[in-house]
């Protein structure tokens, strides 16, 4: 299974209001709580086995965590810069 952001919902153009995010957040429909949760069902997916894992098994571990990574890397700039813009304001 190939992950990527092309698998998921294109979030750009999407306009949530303040009512829906609670829903959405419920659902589990977020790209990031996706990922992270197919991550945990992998390496809960692992617990008790022996030997060494399978090159597939490390790659989509792997694959996943860096798209997880790249997320959250995009989401704590955007925090920044709403942060300084919410300074700049209120300046």
């Amino acid at each position: 299974m190939k992950i990527g952001l092309s698998n998921f919902e294109s979030l750009s153009g999407i306009g949530w209001s303040l009512l829906e995010m609670p829903t959405l957040l419920e659902d589990h429909k977020l790209p990031l709580v996706q990922l992270k949760e197919r991550r945990r069902d992998l390496i809960v997916g692992l617990m008790g086995h022996q030997g060494p894992l399978s090159k597939q098994q490390i790659a989509e571990i792997a694959a996943i965590q860096t798209v997880i990574s790249a997320i959250e890397a995009v989401l704590d700039d955007l925090d920044a810069e709403a942060e300084v813009a919410l300074r700049d304001r209120a300046a």
